[in-house]
């Protein structure tokens, strides 16, 4: 067993108690049992330094014990086991050390005093004054677990690393994709990826689509395979400095709706040869389809060919452009307009019309126009052909805005079935003796019976009159 050190003396001198740590003063005697803490100034063993206190208590003025108690790294000895001494001794350690500021120069990551007993630490540390030390802080250090595993590392979350160049947790990149302590993510490495015009991985920016690498001119950025590619329908060519792509290798199937990649002389670039579209009502730019290597006019998808069409490429003007042809008649005809949400050209039609009297317009493929529907067959006197109603978007048969003489005259009705306007049809045949059909009378737009122009003689003549429940015009006749 190690042999404890011990000094026995007598009471204490008066003029030791002016040697506090700390830099108390002096107490003045009373009559209650006091404590004073002293260094021992005939201590020279170096080991101890600073590691032992001289403790003694005073009852009545008189000492009644003192000892040399040793604190810190070593076992502590008391000469005379007293409890009441040994609470006087952690007594005088707690004071000293909450009255002694700390000695910043031999803590780690400090930056000096703060003036108030403690240390400024250095960033990412922060003061703890229970054990006088800087602590490195993970609490808000993204991807990590928040707690340190030592003065220099924090736990990280799964899926990342501790980057001591950053303090931080970065995410595991991918082979040719590096951390951007910016972005915070793993972004290509462009320093060292082909056909890249980039000498730093910080030019790699992000959009929509994730984060890319500015292209050599003529390449294109792949967010799929995160490199610089030639397009499909272009070529690499490494035989010139610098290294290019070459336009124009795949031929489109058809040429009414698609057109092959140019270099462009400004950028040169391989693109599709864009013109400048002067009337978005019929013309659209021309798109191109990288799964193909060429460009193609948008066009939809399910066209209804009643009323749609798909929009063609136009040279030399370098646009889309719905296949209109010349209107040979202003009542019957109107041009398509390009559709942009179905991606067709489109004949203008209203939601709904009353059939009874009207129709929706159609496209003409003979024609490339939108026309009324219509009968190929020639029309006889009774008959009419749709008009066009450019407000209401609708084909109808032609009709007066005046008052309807109901005695003589009926408008016309749509026949779908034959494509054409008729005047009120009898179910059978009639008599025609005393009965006939109406006629269509283009001037006033009106069927009306078959009447003579001159005045009849009153005395034996009479009108011909409507009779709508027969649909015929007829004398006038008793039945009885």
């Amino acid at each position: 067993m190690a042999r404890q050190r011990q000094t026995t003396r007598g009471p204490d001198p008066p003029q030791r108690s002016t040697g506090a740590i700390g830099g108390q003063s002096q107490q003045p005697p009373h009559q209650n049992c006091t404590v004073r803490c002293f260094a021992d100034p005939a201590d020279n063993d170096p080991s101890t330094e600073g590691n032992k206190m001289y403790a003694t208590s005073t009852l009545g003025g008189s000492c009644k014990q003192q000892s040399w108690i040793t604190y810190g790294l070593k076992p502590t000895t008391v000469s005379r086991p007293n409890i009441l001494l040994l609470l006087v001794v952690m007594l005088c350690l707690i004071g000293r050390s909450a009255s002694q500021p700390a000695n910043c120069a031999m803590v780690g990551h400090s930056g000096g005093s703060d003036g108030n007993g403690g240390c400024l630490c250095q960033s990412h540390y922060n003061w703890t004054p229970s054990n006088s030390t800087c602590t490195l802080d993970c609490t808000s250090v993204v991807n990590s677990t928040g707690t340190a595993v030592s003065q220099v590392q924090c736990g990280c979350n799964a899926g990342t690393v501790w980057d001591v160049s950053v303090y931080k947790c970065v995410v595991t990149c991918s082979a040719l994709m590096v951390y951007h302590p910016i972005y915070k993510a793993c972004v290509p490495d462009c320093a060292n990826l082909n056909y890249t015009t980039n000498i730093s991985n910080w030019r790699a920016y992000p959009n929509a689509l994730g984060y890319r690498c500015a292209c050599l001119i003529s390449f294109e950025w792949n967010y799929a395979t995160g490199r610089c590619e030639c397009l499909i329908g272009t070529v690499l060519n490494s035989g010139v400095v610098p290294p290019r792509c070459d336009c124009g290798t795949v031929t489109p199937p058809d040429p009414v709706t698609e057109v092959a990649l140019t270099r462009n002389a400004t950028s040169g670039k391989c693109s599709c040869p864009i013109g400048v579209v002067t009337d978005a009502t019929f013309q659209t730019k021309i798109l191109y389809k990288i799964d193909l290597g060429y460009c193609k006019c948008p066009n939809g998808t399910d066209i209804d060919s009643t009323f749609q069409v798909a929009i063609e490429w136009k040279s030399p003007e370098n646009v889309c452009e719905c296949p209109n042809l010349a209107i040979t008649s202003e009542t019957t005809q109107v041009l398509s307009h390009w559709n942009p949400t179905t991606k067709f050209c489109e004949c203008p039609r209203a939601s709904t019309c009353d059939d009874n009297y009207q129709a929706l317009i159609e496209w003409n493929l003979d024609l490339s126009v939108c026309e009324c529907p219509k009968t190929s067959a020639t029309l006889n006197a009774s008959q009419a052909g749709l008009e066009w109603n450019p407000n209401e978007e609708y084909c109808e048969c032609p009709h007066t805005s005046e008052y309807v003489d109901l005695t003589t005259q009926a408008i016309l009705v749509w026949d779908g079935g034959n494509r054409y306007c008729t005047c009120p049809i009898p179910q059978s045949a009639p008599d025609s003796s005393y009965q006939t059909l109406m006629v269509w009378d283009s001037i006033k737009k009106v069927c009306e019976c078959p009447n003579a122009a001159a005045p009849c003689e009153l005395d034996y003549q009479s009108l011909l009159v409507w009779n709508p429940t027969l649909a015929v015009c007829e004398c006038p006749h008793t039945t009885t």
